[in-house]
């Protein structure tokens, strides 16, 4: 096993994203993405993965990192700047695991 630096190795440690959020939030990423997915197309076939893409598809860390950051948001937004914003976002309605869709990663 190759090292690539003292906490990362060249194995990746997931066979499988898991989505650990609500429906709700699963769509906010996904508009997310489409907004800002620079995949390369060709003949209407995705010909490569854009970074988005990429750790969607590969770094369960970062997913979960994103979660969680998108539901404490409003609460640093408060105690950082004093801004009240709806904490619709950033409350969790439902807590159910589910596998990242296809329809979140290129074709």
């Amino acid at each position: 096993m190759k090292s690539t630096g003292q906490w990362r190795s060249a194995t990746t440690m997931t066979k499988h994203i898991t989505w650990n959020g609500t429906t709700e939030e699963a769509l906010a990423l996904l508009h997310a993405l489409q907004a800002h997915c620079e995949c390369g197309h060709d003949g209407g076939r995705t010909v490569s993965s854009c970074a988005s893409h990429t750790m969607l598809a590969h770094d369960q860390r970062a997913v979960d990192g994103l979660l969680f950051m998108r539901r404490m948001a409003a609460r640093l937004l408060v105690e950082e700047f004093g801004l009240e914003v709806s904490n619709a976002r950033s409350t969790p309605r439902q807590q159910h695991a589910a596998p990242v869709r296809e329809s979140l990663l290129p074709l």
